[in-house]
C-alpha cells in the first residue's frame, strides 16, 4: 500500500504543485531520494516552460554566407510556436546541387496573386528560413527556387498553403537545381 505525502513537505513554498504525490511504502517525506526526485521534476518543468517562452520568439532570416543546422530536416518541427528552436519560422527548407550537396547559392521567391511577397537567400548549409509574415495559409503562394550560379530555376506547379518545404521535399523529392 502506498502512502501519499504532500509535496509541500519536500519543496519550498514557491514550487508546490496543487496535489499530493504518492510515495512508495517505506519512503518518508524527508528522504533524500524523494527530495532529489522532486527537485528534478520541478527543474524539468521549469526548463520546459522556459524553452517555450517569448525569448525564443525572435526575428530571423537566412542570408548568404550565414550558417544553420539540420539541413534537409523539417525546420518547422522545432522553429514553431511552443517549439524548442529560436524563431517561429513561416517559411523554411533546404536547396541542393545536382550532387545532392547543400546549395549555398540559391534564392527562393514566393509569389501570391502575381505579386512577389518574399525573397530568401540560402545560407552555407543550403537552408533558407524566415520569421517574416507571409500570406499563408489564408492565401496560397507559388515558390520558385533559383540557382544563382547556373540561373536554373524550379517553380512549384501549383500554389501551396504551407511554408514547411522540407515536410515534403525530402529523400527523392529534394529541391535539386542544376
Amino acid at each position: 500500500m502506498s502512502r501519499v505525502y504532500p509535496v509541500s513537505s519536500l519543496l519550498s513554498p514557491v514550487a508546490q504543485p496543487p496535489h499530493p504525490v504518492p510515495l512508495p511504502e517505506g519512503e518518508g517525506p524527508v528522504g533524500s531520494a524523494r527530495r532529489k526526485w522532486a527537485l528534478q521534476a520541478v527543474t524539468a518543468l521549469t526548463l520546459h516552460l522556459a524553452a517555450c517562452g517569448p525569448e525564443l520568439d525572435v526575428a530571423l532570416q537566412s542570408q548568404r554566407g550565414g550558417t544553420s543546422h539540420e539541413a534537409g530536416n523539417n525546420c518547422m518541427a522545432c522553429h514553431q510556436e511552443e517549439g524548442l528552436g529560436k524563431g517561429r519560422f513561416t517559411v523554411a527548407g533546404t536547396a541542393y546541387t545536382p550532387g545532392r550537396e547543400p546549395n549555398a547559392n540559391a534564392t527562393i521567391t514566393l509569389t501570391a496573386g502575381g505579386v512577389q511577397v518574399l525573397t530568401l537567400e540560402t545560407d552555407a548549409s543550403g537552408n533558407f528560413y524566415t520569421t517574416a509574415p507571409v500570406p499563408m495559409p489564408e492565401e496560397s503562394v507559388v515558390p520558385k527556387v533559383t540557382n544563382l550560379t547556373t540561373a536554373d530555376s524550379i517553380s512549384m506547379p501549383f500554389p501551396v498553403g504551407s511554408g514547411a518545404c522540407n515536410m515534403c521535399h525530402t529523400g527523392r523529392l529534394k529541391l535539386v537545381l542544376d
